[in-house]
């Protein structure tokens, strides 16, 4: 416990290496809500909508990401179905068509 925050700053500074490398794409909340140990219902509501309304403002991004990402080797195995394009409002592929994170 001494020494998570070690852990944490590391993991942080990966995360942004992959990101700038385009290797990942991050998640961030854009504004903080609460406090660590928040009890307030509201509060915890406002939170969720507010990073509801971020996700959906970086749904476009993301897709992108994906779209371009088809020979990433993180995605490589995860196949990205039908479904999921659909929810994500990602296009369609096309028979023989290799799709974003597919086999």
């Amino acid at each position: 416990m001494l020494e998570r925050h070690l852990s944490y700053n590391s993991s942080m500074l990966l995360a942004e290496s992959e990101e700038d490398a385009g290797r990942a794409f991050v998640f961030r909340p854009g504004k903080t809500f609460m406090r660590r140990f928040e009890v307030n219902p509201e509060k915890f509501s406002v939170a969720y909508e507010a990073g509801r309304a971020d996700c959906a403002a970086r749904m476009p991004a993301l897709v992108s990401f994906l779209d371009s990402a088809t020979d990433a080797p993180a995605l490589r195995g995860a196949a990205v179905d039908a479904g999921m394009r659909a929810s994500l409002g990602m296009r369609p592929v096309a028979d023989g068509q290799k799709a974003a994170g597919g086999r």
